[in-house]
């Protein structure tokens, strides 16, 4: 990881690959952003998220303007 960098999870409403890869291309632009990944499982999908000099809110926004529903998971 980047100095800094901090990883974020959301879990994030998707229906299909094509839903993926839409947010793909959305975050393949945000210089902020340097590694994503979701990880799809039965009724549920985590947006995981490397970056630094965003915030939570900021990366939640940018979901939302995608058009997709997202909540911040914390960690224990």
């Amino acid at each position: 990881m980047l100095k800094e960098e901090k990883l974020l999870k959301f879990n994030i409403t998707l229906h299909c690959k094509g839903c993926e890869a839409r947010i793909g291309s959305f975050f393949s632009k945000e210089k902020n952003v340097h590694h994503w990944k979701i990880e799809r499982t039965a009724g549920e999908n985590i947006f995981y998220v490397h970056a630094n000099g965003i915030t939570e809110g900021e990366l939640m926004h940018k979901v939302q303007e995608a058009g997709f529903e997202v909540q911040p998971l914390k960690s224990p």
